[in-house]
């Protein structure tokens, strides 16, 4: 894959998620969307070929919203799952980038 693949494809995720946690604290704690909405929105068949990264990234962000449970929102009281502060969402980006399974040591 292309660096400029990468860099266009993770610029758009990167501003996506800027875009939600600045959002965090207006948007409702639950999601707005029903099950069978996001499921009609999910189920999709896969193409034959591949399709642009970019586009895939807009097409996930698109068809979820308003299903994110805001979990990491001040106002939501359900579970105590860690928080995303800003040093574990980017470990957790790297993790994600670095391709490792924790489970073994080779």
């Amino acid at each position: 894959m292309e660096d400029a693949t990468f860099q266009s494809t993770l610029a758009t995720a990167f501003e996506t998620a800027l875009r939600y946690l600045d959002g965090l604290n207006r948007a409702p704690a639950g999601g707005s969307v029903d099950v069978a909405t996001l499921r009609s929105r999910l189920a999709k068949l896969l193409a034959d070929s591949g399709r642009p990264a970019q586009a895939v990234i807009k097409e996930l962000v698109r068809d979820v919203d308003g299903s994110i449970l805001g979990s990491t929102s001040g106002r939501f009281f359900g579970w105590v799952i860690g928080g995303s502060l800003p040093s574990a969402l980017a470990a957790d980006w790297l993790t994600a980038t670095w391709d490792q399974n924790a489970a073994l040591y080779s």
